[in-house]
C-alpha cells in the first residue's frame, strides 16, 4: 500500500490524524479487493469455493479422505491428468499426493499381462487405505487390473545359539 504524506505546508494535528484515518480506510478497501484473488489459491480458499474449482477441475471427493488430501489433489488435478494412463504416471501421481511408493511392478512373469502389482508401504496403506481405490480407478488405465501389495518392515532381534534335538523321518505307504 502506497503511504500518504502530507506537504510541509500542510503540516498540523488535526491533518495527521486526517491522514492517518484515510490510510486505514484505503488499506480495508485493498484489502476488500484482494480478497477475491486470495481465494483462487485451492490451498486456502473458503470451503464453499472449494468445491466449485474441484467440479471445475473434475476432481470428486471421495468418503474418509481428509480435506488436505482433497485440496492436494484439487490443487495437482492439471499434472495427475497428464500423468494418468502409464505406470510411472500413476507413480508420480501418488507421490505427488504424499502417498509413498515402493515400487510399481508390470507384466509380472507367470501372471496375467495386465496386472499392475503396487506396492506400498504399510503406514501409507493404512493412512489412505479408502483413498487408492479412487485415485485408482480415476488415473489408472481401463483396461489394466491394480492389485495393492502392502511392504510392512518388522524389526527384531534373533539370539543365534545351540540346541540339541533328534529328527526322525519317516515315510508310510
Amino acid at each position: 500500500m502506497i503511504q500518504l504524506k502530507l506537504p510541509n505546508w500542510a503540516q498540523g494535528l488535526f491533518l495527521t490524524r486526517l491522514v492517518v484515518a484515510i490510510q486505514a480506510w484505503f488499506e480495508q478497501v485493498e484489502s476488500w479487493v484482494n480478497w477475491p484473488l486470495q481465494q483462487l489459491d485451492v490451498r486456502t480458499c473458503h470451503p464453499d469455493l472449494l468445491e466449485a474449482i474441484a467440479y471445475q477441475r473434475y476432481v470428486r471427493p471421495i468418503k474418509g479422505e481428509s480435506i488436505d488430501l482433497y485440496r492436494l489433489r484439487i490443487h495437482t488435478a492439471f499434472l495427475n491428468a497428464q500423468d494418468a494412463g502409464t505406470t510411472s504416471g500413476l507413480k508420480r501421481i501418488l507421490e505427488r499426493l504424499g502417498i509413498e511408493v515402493v515400487g510399481v511392478s508390470e507384466k509380472i512373469p507367470g501372471r496375467h499381462w495386465a496386472i499392475v502389482e503396487i506396492e506400498i508401504s504399510d503406514a501409507s496403506f493404512s493412512q489412505h487405505g479408502s483413498v487408492l481405490q479412487e485415485i485408482m480407478s480415476a488415473y489408472g488405465r481401463l483396461c489394466r487390473t491394480y492389485e495393492m501389495k502392502v511392504n510392512s518392515q518388522l524389526k527384531m532381534n534373533v539370539r543365534v545359539g545351540a540346541a540339541r534335538f533328534i529328527s526322525r523321518t519317516v515315510i508310510a505307504k
